[in-house]
């Protein structure tokens, strides 16, 4: 479902960013957001949600200031942002010292929810088979 209220003015703006190609994908921290675009023009930003009952799944990110290949990932993944949740993990903040000493050589590390998926760079397949297995959500193991 996706809800629209904005003034009528700004109407043409959304169809122009539609038809012209400039509606852009871009993150959002809620769960129940399946997508969010932005178009900018005429300097003003809009922003289109469509929401979902569902529970998207959450892809961990695990990174620090200044790690441009965590940035060349998080690029990448761009055309599936509607398909989970992206958190960033910083592997520089004290209560995550065990990540630290985990990963300090290895980012970007991608897992999804308590799950590994990859490292150093995405891995479409190893995302796709992540996010098919928890697109129902998460069943934690007792």
């Amino acid at each position: 479902m996706v809800v629209f209220r904005v003034l009528p003015r700004l109407s043409s703006i959304i169809r122009d960013c539609i038809s012209n190609g400039n509606l852009t994908k871009s993150m959002t921290s809620h769960n129940t957001i399946l997508s969010s675009n932005v178009c900018l023009q005429s300097n003003i930003e809009i922003r289109i949600y469509s929401t979902s009952n569902k529970t998207l799944p959450i892809l961990y990110l695990f990174t620090k200031d200044e790690c441009t290949l965590c940035d060349d990932a998080v690029e990448a993944l761009k055309p599936y942002m509607d398909r989970f949740v992206l958190e960033k993990v910083d592997i520089e903040l004290p209560e995550n010292e065990h990540w630290h000493d985990l990963y300090k050589y290895d980012i970007p590390v991608f897992h999804i929810y308590e799950e590994f998926l990859f490292k150093h760079r995405v891995d479409f397949d190893a995302l796709e088979k992540g996010l098919e297995k928890y697109k129902d959500g998460f069943k934690r193991k007792v």
